[in-house]
């Protein structure tokens, strides 16, 4: 017995609007491996780069964007563009939710 793609749709909208501001279902999907709602095979996983990470964890530490550029020898607008791009990827609204989500558990 199989669902039908109406109902799937349905559960996807729903799972969308309870996960926040997911914008897709691939986003929703995302946003529920990082809460560990669901487990995705390591080849889906979110990749964030070396810089993204890095930015992200010292900003989970408590850092500031100008501390983490001179750590990091990079322009703090360069910070600024790493943590958008990890927020995006990871499908969430703030850098705090986003690091959150990358380093919380």
């Amino acid at each position: 017995m199989g669902i039908s793609a109406r109902t799937l749709e349905s559960l996807l909208v729903t799972a969308r609007y309870r996960l926040g501001r997911a914008k897709t279902t691939e986003q929703a999907v995302l946003v529920a491996a990082a809460r560990g709602i669901v487990e995705l095979p390591v080849e889906d996983r979110v990749r964030l780069t070396p810089q993204q990470s890095q930015a992200l964890a010292m900003f989970w530490q408590g850092a500031k964007q100008g501390e983490i550029a001179r750590a990091m020898g990079v322009e703090q607008h360069t910070v600024g563009s790493y943590l958008k791009a990890a927020r995006r990827r990871l499908g969430a609204a703030t850098t705090a939710e986003a690091a959150r989500l990358a380093f919380g558990r």
